[in-house]
C-alpha cells in the first residue's frame, strides 16, 4: 500500500468522493473490509448520514435480515409489533416476541455489540418515512430491536436529528427520547394541531447543553404552543430558532430573552391594533440577534411586530407577506421603511428581502405605485448590500433612483427590483439599460442586478467608454425587459461595463425578443474579446516602450 493512505486527511477526501458515486455504498463496504487502516475513515463516511433505521437494524444479523430475505411478502411491518404497543412490553418480552416473528434465536452480544459499533459514526439523522407506510412508528418498526437492548441513546455522537413529516403520535413518545444524545445540536420537530410533548420529551431535551438550533414545524393548538412556550422558556443556549406555527406576543417576550440566539425565522398572526402591545417587556431585547426572517398576513402586522423593540444587531432582514390585501401598499411600505430607520442599525442592516405570496400583479395603477419616494427611507442604510423586492406590486421607478441608490450605497452587491411586478405601460417611462452606468461606478462589488430594463443605451461618442474605465468584474448574467433599440449599441456599453458577462435573460415571452437578446449576448462575448487582446497589446507595448522613454529623459537631462 502506497504511504500517501496512510495519511487520514487523503483517504477521507477519497472516501466522501466515493460515497456520492452511483455505487457509493458498495464501495465504501468494501473498503472497510480490506484492511484494518480504511476502516474507520470508511465506516465514518459510510454512516455519516442516515435517513432510515433499517441498515442499522440489519447488523443484527439473522434475527432480522434472514426473514427479509426469506420471504419477499413479509414487509418489517409484519414482523414486529406496533409502537404503540411497546409500552405494554418490557424488554424481555420484545425480544421474546422478536424471536417468534423472525428466527428461532435472539441477537447475540456480538451483534449487538456491532450495531453499537456502526451507531457511533451515526452525525445525522433524517427520516424519509412516507406516511402512509406505518401510522405509529418513527421509521419501520425494526425500531422495537433497537429500543429492546438496554436505555443508552441509538446514536451517541448524533449532531442533526429530524423527526418524520407526518409529526409527532402518542406512540412516539417511549422513542423520542432514545434518540435526544449529549452531542445533539439540531433538531427539527413536526408538531401536528393542538399536540403538545409531555414533560419527559421536554426534560430530555432541555438537558442536552449542546443544543444551539430548534426547528418547529406543524399547526397552531393550545397543546403546541404550550410545547413551544415550554421549550424556550429553558433553551436559553439556543442560536438559532424556526417555527413555521405562528407565535403569540407571549413567544416573542420569550425569545427576546435568550441571550445566545443569533438567527431567528417566525410566523407571526393577524393582530388587531386596540389590542397590541408596543413592547417585548424586557432591557436588553434580542442583544446578539443577527438574521431575522419575519412572515406576517400584511405589512401592517410587520410594522407592529418591529415597532415591539430594536434590533440593533440585525445584519439580515427577510419579510414575507402571505396575504398583501392593503390597498394602500405604497403607503404602508414607506410607513415600514422609516420605523427601521428607527429600530435598526444604519450600520448593522447589509441585507433587505421583501417577497410577497400573493400571486400575479395587479394591473399597473398610478395610485398604487412605487415610487422613488416610496423606497426613499431604505437609503438610509449606507452598508446595505442585498436589497431585493419581489411583492408583485405596481412599480413608478426611473434611472435617477437607480442613480440614487447606488451613491447611498457603495457596498451594495446584489438589487432585485421585482421584474414581474406591474410597470408602466409606455416603455418610455420604465428603467434602462443607462442606469447601469452609476451602479458600475458607484458599486465596484455589485455582482447581480434585476429589473424591467429596457434595452435602450445613451448616446456615447466615438473617443470615449461607456463606463469612463469602470468595469463590474463580478457580474455574470442580468435579467432585462424586453424592447432592444440597437443590437451593436447596446452589445457595445454591456461589453464595456461587464467584461464577463456570460447570461442576458430576457422577461418577454415573444421569441422575435428572445432571438434580439440572443444575439446581443453573442456580440457581447466578441466585443469582449476584442477588448481584453487590445488590453494585453497595449499592455505589451508599454511594457517594451518604457525603457526607451526612461532613456530618453535621461538623455534629455
Amino acid at each position: 500500500m502506497h504511504q500517501i493512505f496512510r495519511l487520514d486527511e487523503i483517504f477521507e477526501a477519497i472516501c466522501w468522493f466515493v460515497k456520492y458515486e452511483s455505487d457509493g455504498g458498495k464501495t465504501l463496504a468494501a473498503l472497510t473490509r480490506t484492511c484494518r487502516t480504511f476502516e474507520n475513515v470508511a465506516l465514518a463516511a459510510l454512516w455519516e448520514s442516515q435517513d432510515s433505521l433499517v441498515p442499522l437494524a440489519r447488523c443484527l444479523g439473522a434475527a432480522i435480515q434472514e426473514t427479509w430475505k426469506s420471504n419477499e411478502n413479509i414487509k418489517p411491518t409484519n414482523i414486529l409489533v406496533r409502537s404503540d404497543m411497546i409500552s405494554t412490553f418490557r424488554s424481555e418480552s420484545v425480544n421474546l416476541y422478536l424471536a417468534a416473528q423472525c428466527t428461532e434465536r435472539l441477537p447475540t452480544l456480538s451483534e449487538w455489540k456491532r450495531e453499537h459499533k456502526h451507531a457511533l459514526f451515526i452525525k445525522t439523522f433524517v427520516s424519509s418515512q412516507n406516511p402512509s407506510i406505518l401510522d405509529h412508528s418513527i421509521d419501520t418498526t425494526v425500531f422495537i430491536a433497537l429500543f429492546a437492548h438496554g436505555s443508552m441513546p441509538f446514536f451517541p455522537n448524533l449532531q442533526e436529528f429530524q423527526w418524520p413529516l407526518r409529526g409527532i403520535s402518542d406512540g412516539d413518545i417511549p422513542f423520542i427520547t432514545r434518540f435526544l444524545g449529549p452531542k445533539l445540536e439540531k433538531i427539527t420537530l413536526n408538531m401536528p394541531n393542538n399536540y403538545k410533548l409531555d414533560m419527559l420529551t421536554l426534560d430530555h431535551l432541555l438537558t442536552i447543553h449542546a443544543l444551539k438550533e430548534m426547528s418547529l414545524k406543524g399547526e397552531a393548538g393550545l397543546g403546541s404552543l404550550l410545547s413551544i412556550r415550554e421549550l424556550i422558556t429553558r433553551s436559553v443556549q439556543l442560536r438559532a430558532f424556526t417555527c413555521t406555527i405562528p407565535l403569540d406576543l407571549t413567544h416573542v417576550r420569550i425569545l427576546a430573552t435568550l441571550r445566545s440566539l443569533h438567527r431567528l425565522s417566525v410566523i407571526m398572526p393577524p393582530m388587531v391594533d386596540e389590542s397590541f402591545e408596543t413592547s417585548v417587556g424586557c432591557d436588553d431585547p434580542f442583544p446578539v440577534l443577527q438574521t431575522l426572517t419575519l412572515a406576517v398576513s400584511n405589512l401592517a402586522g410587520a410594522l407592529h411586530f418591529i415597532q415591539l423593540c430594536p434590533f440593533t444587531h440585525v445584519a439580515q432582514f427577510e419579510l414575507e407577506i402571505q396575504e398583501n390585501s392593503l390597498p394602500d401598499s405604497p403607503r404602508y411600505l414607506e410607513a415600514l421603511g422609516t420605523l427601521m430607520v428607527k429600530q435598526f442599525s444604519s450600520k448593522a442592516l447589509q441585507a433587505f428581502r421583501l417577497t410577497s405570496e400573493c400571486g400575479s400583479g395587479l394591473p399597473w395603477d398610478t395610485t398604487k405605485a412605487i415610487r422613488a419616494s416610496t423606497l426613499r427611507p431604505f437609503l438610509s442604510f449606507r452598508n446595505l448590500a442585498m436589497f431585493h423586492l419581489d411583492a408583485n406590486w405596481c412599480y413608478d421607478l426611473h434611472n435617477s433612483f437607480i442613480e440614487e441608490a447606488a451613491k447611498a450605497w457603495p457596498s451594495l452587491r446584489y438589487i432585485f427590483l421585482d421584474p414581474w411586478g406591474s410597470w408602466p405601460v409606455p416603455r418610455d417611462r420604465r428603467l434602462t439599460l443607462a442606469c447601469f452606468l452609476p451602479l458600475v461606478q458607484h458599486c465596484p462589488r455589485i455582482r447581480n442586478f434585476a429589473g424591467l430594463f429596457e434595452g435602450c443605451v445613451p448616446y456615447i461618442s466615438d473617443t470615449t467608454r461607456p463606463g469612463n474605465g469602470h468595469e463590474a468584474e463580478f457580474v455574470r448574467d442580468i435579467f432585462v425587459g424586453h424592447s432592444v433599440s440597437d443590437i451593436e449599441a447596446v452589445a457595445l456599453f454591456l461589453s464595456d461595463l461587464f467584461p464577463h458577462l456570460e447570461q442576458i435573460r430576457s422577461l418577454s415571452e415573444a421569441d422575435d425578443t428572445h432571438a434580439r437578446w440572443e444575439e446581443v449576448t453573442k456580440k457581447v462575448k466578441e466585443y469582449t474579446l476584442v477588448r481584453s487582446q487590445m488590453k494585453a497589446w497595449y499592455k505589451e507595448k508599454d511594457a517594451t516602450a518604457g525603457p526607451k522613454k526612461r532613456e530618453s529623459q535621461a538623455d534629455t537631462v
